[in-house]
């Protein structure tokens, strides 16, 4: 009952292709933090989220955990925002 499903960079590529993901829709999203991408603009993160076989730009605000990091794996959740891509 514990288990935390999430979706790999690919795979979200696939369903925003194919329009299966409704603006506003909660998701989750697991892979590893791209080495070289992590960047700051004040209070704001952005990394590239992959899985070698995709990357996606992610864009954070808020407390950074301590064992955050470049080859780190991650999950991470929000909501599906088609015009931010």
């Amino acid at each position: 009952e514990n288990i935390v499903f999430f979706m790999m960079p690919s795979e979200y590529l696939y369903h925003q292709q194919t329009h299966s993901l409704k603006e506003g829709q909660f998701i989750r999203l697991g892979g590893r933090v791209a080495v070289g991408s992590i960047k700051r603009h004040g209070q704001l993160l952005i990394f590239q989220l992959t899985d070698e076989k995709a990357a996606l730009n992610i864009s954070y605000e808020g407390p950074v955990p301590d064992l955050f990091g470049e080859q780190q794996g991650v999950v991470i959740e929000g909501r599906f925002a088609p015009h931010a891509m």
